[in-house]
């Protein structure tokens, strides 16, 4: 029984008996051990972790240490080890690089496993600091005759940290004993040693140094003679580099010689040479290069490469800069590239993504190889995201002085590098491109549409995609912002995304643009329809009229107005009684609209709207105890005789006039309060020559003023441009021009140019901007006729699409 102590003791038997027992025991608890305690993890390589703990204090019982381990946060425990670990120590391997881990450890007795110990600090695997490599290659740069500055090559193991600086030794020649040269460590790779006397041999040597401490020296130099440098020709580059390393190719870096010589140097020859050793180089450029950067290309995979570098002047060539180390030419696995976009919220960036990074990798950026770039040059208020640099902050997009060739490699391995020439085209690209992200549109399902119903009561709308709570919307009529009333009602479904305006009924002042502007969030739109064409309610035609006998009348409401023609090619109904009926019917069925006026004998059949639905025979019988008679009317859908308006006149145009169409023509116009009426005559006792009018009418139609060509129906132009809009026209005599804006004459001269000729027309829109969409009109006349000719303008941002109906004038 657990937590209870017992004493044991023996007997020994033979065939003849049972000894004495033998002494008991020291009472024995069956009780587990005590955890372990103190567990500490330390860095080994990139896939294993040394663990330490401390043991319990009573640990005679124990007969060893069960180990576990889980990713930081996971919680989803691993065993270790299958049996027990007598050591307080033990490396775990396996482990995957770049991963946090914790561990605790369990004791093992007879009696079974204590409970768990406390969890380690977490643990990021990766391989532990050591003290850098020795630097290798020490060069001399310059002599002045008492100074040398010297340059040398990075470690090729900086022991997992980056180096902090280096430090160097020398020695005169002959002399086995090295001298410290500086005690504050040196940044760069190279050094200038001082206080050295003309004409003496020196050796030196490097040592580099990182947080672990500082490693083992370099070989000793060659001997360097102290002597002022006077040669024509320039010293050799030197801090020659490989980065970009591809399948075909890698990018050559190196540093200017700090001697010239006695001319400037005016470029450089790369030489090549295959293998490790191979001292057969050859020309990788014909001429010589400016700049202090190369991309080689055209290597084999897998082959390897050393080059180097010399500097050219007036006087010659110099000697050659120590070779690289040898570099195989392949794309390791996991090798990023830069990529240029948009992000989510517009911004403009180049991004790179390095798989291996620990916490004290950066990303180093450059502009051509040799301008370092600071975060703060990629905008105001830079974004780093993984890697990514933005360009640009909200109020600014990137410009010329942004063109260039971008660099990036990591702080801790150049090797992981890459870079990207940004050119103009991505520019434009990005630009249009980023202003859609951050201006992005509300999609249209259906654009405005109107609808009639029988009652005449009008209906405009238009449906976008659904839109959250948060959308708003604003609706401009004629350049103001309108809402709701009893008599325009206007309706607004967010989930929906439809928008509607309801009219009891129409007026003229309802003519004009319509713009439904949209906001939900930065999604945004605006839909604009011009509401004045003929075929719309406010003037819808009768389609056709066939007059038989008898007086006939048709209505047609508008708005406030109430346009009544009477067409009496007889007198009205004479030589009637009390007992006089007069009715209509269209078809065979009977119609209700009537009013009958005994006194006058005028029937008046009332058509609220006449569409395609009221297309039909109708007839009006008068009938009582003398007998009937029958008058009808043909509305037909080919419309001989339509009726029309304009800003200030309204008319009815028949086709092809006939003898039918004789008769007392009465236009009837209502404004609110009175009745205005004015009479026309076309029949025999008013002077009508059908013949003559016919000929009148065809010259008065062949010289009446009209627009011949020039105007579209709809035209887009860009936000900010101008737009030249040219008509030619005709007539005789020479027309009046007017230019119209949402039927309104335009006489602003400061942003409208409007040019007239005889024959030809033009008005230019300066600097146009969204406020300009709308109807515009071209009116002419002479006293043969007139014509207007109407155009929409739709205005579009930088970024948007042109309408897919609109003739795109964004060129100019």
């Amino acid at each position: 029984i657990k937590g209870k102590r017992y004493c044991f003791r023996v007997r020994s038997i033979n065939k003849y008996g049972v000894s004495d027992p033998s002494e008991p025991t020291q009472p024995i608890s069956l009780a587990v051990p005590a955890p372990p305690h103190s567990v500490l993890a330390f860095r080994d390589t990139d896939t294993s972790v040394l663990l330490q703990w401390q043991e319990p204090k009573a640990k005679d019982d124990i007969l060893g240490y069960y180990l576990y381990y889980s990713e930081t946060g996971k919680k989803e425990w691993q065993t270790v080890n299958n049996k027990p670990i007598s050591q307080n120590r033990f490396t775990v391997h396996g482990l995957k690089t770049r991963r946090e881990y914790v561990f605790m450890v369990k004791a093992v007795s007879r009696a079974g496993n204590s409970n768990y110990s406390d969890e380690s600090q977490p643990i990021l695997v990766k391989s532990a600091i050591h003290v850098p490599s020795a630097p290798s290659a020490i060069t001399l740069l310059l002599c002045t005759g008492s100074e040398m500055v010297l340059g040398w090559r990075a470690p090729a193991s900086n022991g997992g940290d980056p180096v902090r600086g280096y430090y160097l030794d020398q020695r005169d020649k002959g002399m086995k004993t090295w001298r410290e040269v500086n005690v504050k460590p040196a940044k760069e790779r190279q050094y200038k040693v001082c206080n050295l006397t003309s004409g003496r041999f020196y050796q030196f040597r490097v040592l580099a140094g990182n947080m672990a401490g500082v490693g083992k020296p370099s070989e000793a130099s060659e001997e360097f003679l102290c002597e002022k440098w006077t040669m024509p020709e320039p010293a050799c580059p030197y801090d020659v580099e490989v980065r970009e390393v591809r399948n075909d190719s890698l990018v050559l870096l190196w540093a200017a010689p700090l001697y010239e010589g006695r001319s400037p140097v005016t470029g450089y020859l790369l030489e090549m040479s295959q293998g490790d050793q191979s001292d057969d180089w050859t020309a990788v450029t014909e001429k010589p290069i400016s700049d202090t950067h190369y991309k080689v290309s055209g290597l084999q995979a897998g082959q390897t490469y050393r080059l180097r570098v010399s500097a050219v002047n007036e006087a010659g060539v110099s000697c050659a800069s120590l070779p690289t180390e040898p570099v195989t030419a392949e794309t390791r696995p996991g090798t990023k590239n830069i990529e240029v976009g948009v992000d989510d919220d517009g911004f403009i960036f180049l991004g790179y993504e390095a798989d291996e990074m620990n916490d004290e990798s950066k990303f180093l950026w450059g502009k051509n190889y040799t301008e370092p770039l600071t975060l703060e040059e990629f905008g105001q208020k830079p974004r780093r995201i993984g890697g990514e640099v933005h360009e640009n902050n909200s109020d600014s997009y990137p410009s010329e002085e942004d063109l260039g060739l971008y660099t990036v490699e990591m702080s801790d391995n150049p090797n992981l590098s890459s870079s990207y020439d940004f050119t103009a085209e991505d520019l434009e690209r990005l630009k249009e491109l980023s202003w859609e992200v951050r201006n992005p549109l509300i999609a249209l399902k259906s654009g405005w549409q109107v609808e009639v119903s029988e009652k005449g009561d009008v209906r405009l709308w238009l449906q976008t995609e659904s839109l959250s709570d948060n959308a708003e919307l604003r609706l401009i009529f004629n350049d103001q912002e309108i809402s709701s009333t009893p008599r325009r009602k206007i309706n607004f479904d967010k989930s929906k995304g439809l928008v509607e305006i309801l009219f009891d009924r129409l007026s003229t002042e309802d003519q004009g643009s319509y713009t439904a502007q949209l906001r939900d969030g930065r999604a945004k739109n605006q839909f604009t329809l011009v509401f004045v064409d003929q075929s719309k309610p406010f003037t819808q035609p009768l389609k056709a009229i066939k007059i038989n006998n008898r007086t006939n009348e048709v209505s047609q409401k508008v708005g406030h107005f109430y346009l009544r023609c009477v067409i009496s090619p007889h007198t009205q109904v004479t030589n009637t009684n009390k007992d006089t009926t007069l009715k209509w019917f269209k078809e065979s069925a009977a119609l209700t609209q009537v009013v009958y006026d005994h006194a006058s004998g005028v029937c008046t059949l009332s058509v609220p709207q006449v569409t395609k639905k009221e297309a039909g025979s109708y007839r009006a019988v008068v009938s009582d105890g003398r007998g009937e008679d029958v008058s009808t009317l043909e509305l037909l859908h080919d419309a001989r005789m339509k009726t029309g308006s304009s800003m200030d006149k309204v008319w009815i145009e028949i086709c092809n006039p006939t003898e039918n169409d004789k008769g007392k023509y009465t236009l009837e116009m209502f404004d609110g309060e009175q009745t205005h009426k004015r009479y026309l005559d076309l029949s025999a006792q008013g002077g009508l020559d059908l013949k003559n009018l016919k000929c009148q009418i065809k010259d008065d139609f062949k010289n009446r003023a009209k627009v011949t060509k020039g105007l579209p129906d709809v035209v887009a132009i860009m936000e900010g441009k101008s737009l030249c809009l040219t008509c030619f026209i005709d007539g005789a005599p020479s027309p009046e021009i007017s230019w119209l804006r949402n039927d309104k004459e335009i006489v602003d001269e400061t942003q409208f140019t409007i040019t007239k000729e005889p024959k030809c027309s033009t008005i230019t829109i300066h600097n146009v901007n969204m406020a300009d969409s709308g109807k515009y009109s071209i009116f002419v006349r002479n006293k043969c006729g007139s014509e207007t000719v109407d155009v929409t303008v739709s205005v579009y941002k930088l970024g948007d699409k042109p309408p897919a109906n609109a003739v795109d004038m964004g060129y100019n």
